[in-house]
């Protein structure tokens, strides 16, 4: 197989920016926001665009099941980032809503992040602009999907001896 120099330039480059983008990315140490794993991000992002959500509907829309939505609607309520309730018409139904402190810091990170994409973007041309959102969209795919094979992979038994 023929390599291309460049190609595996802008792979190298790519490859060691991730983690200086993770770190980057990442709350500062002092926030609550530090204690949140991705699931819970993905949760509060969720829960940032309704006003409330039912836990089976956060659920499906993170991909996880009811008991897992229930956890992480836990560790929310419990860092007062959001709060449950059940509503009148079905006390069965529980509905998670963000706090409105956690629904003020969402919307100040997310305004953060598009200031910062915004001034890369005004470096770009239109067509630099599409090609890199493309890319980045491609690798959060292609991340994604191999986060989650990862997660179902079963993990070797310690105790067993190596064939």
């Amino acid at each position: 197989m023929v390599t291309d120099p460049s190609l595996d330039l802008d792979v190298e480059s790519v490859v060691h920016a991730l983690p200086e983008i993770a770190r980057a990315a990442a709350p500062p140490r002092h926030t609550v926001g530090r204690r949140l794993g991705v699931p819970q991000v993905r949760a509060l992002l969720r829960l940032a665009t309704a006003d409330c959500l039912p836990m089976g509907e956060l659920a499906r829309g993170l991909g996880v099941s009811y008991p897992a939505a229930s956890q992480i609607g836990d560790q929310l309520v419990e860092l007062g980032l959001a709060v449950r309730e059940r509503p009148d018409y079905d006390r069965r139904v529980v509905l998670l809503r963000l706090t409105d402190e956690a629904r003020a810091m969402v919307q100040r990170v997310l305004a953060r992040r598009r200031r910062q994409v915004e001034e890369v973007f005004a470096q770009l041309t239109p067509a630099e602009r599409e090609g890199f959102a493309h890319g980045v969209r491609l690798l959060a795919q292609v991340l994604t999907q191999d986060f989650t094979a990862a997660q179902l992979e079963p993990v070797p038994d310690e105790q067993e001896e190596p064939a």
